[in-house]
């Protein structure tokens, strides 16, 4: 778990989703998390997926990148989102949870299709 004990817990239960979440613009890669907790960047946290189709949890250190807060709410409000973070994968599994997130998603992204990113 991250140092100062911040743990997310993100289930994604469709390939669509996940391109909703994915974030192949961080260095390493990266999920958008919707939560309504205070986040600072550079805060380190410690995520565990619920990828489609995998039977067990990943889980990964991250880097908080992005903050969306609640006053943002509704510049996204169109795309169904919230408040939320954008976490970077860092440490030794993080290799493993993107590649497992871009096997999943091969074939399906599309730049037509809005994400909760960029």
């Amino acid at each position: 778990m991250a140092a100062n004990g911040k743990l997310l817990k993100l289930a994604i239960p469709t390939a669509e989703e996940l391109h909703r979440r994915y974030m192949p613009f961080v260095n390493g890669g990266g999920l958008f998390v919707s939560t309504e907790a205070n986040y600072q960047l550079a805060d380190d946290v410690y995520l565990l997926v619920d990828l489609p189709s995998e039977t067990q949890q990943v889980g990964v250190e991250g880097k908080i990148v992005w903050v969306s807060p609640a006053s943002a709410r509704s510049h996204f409000r169109h795309q169904g989102s919230n408040s939320g973070v954008g976490i970077q994968f860092i440490g030794t599994n993080a290799p493993t949870l993107k590649a497992k997130i871009e096997k999943i998603l091969a074939g399906r992204t599309s730049v037509a299709t809005p994400t909760l990113t960029l």
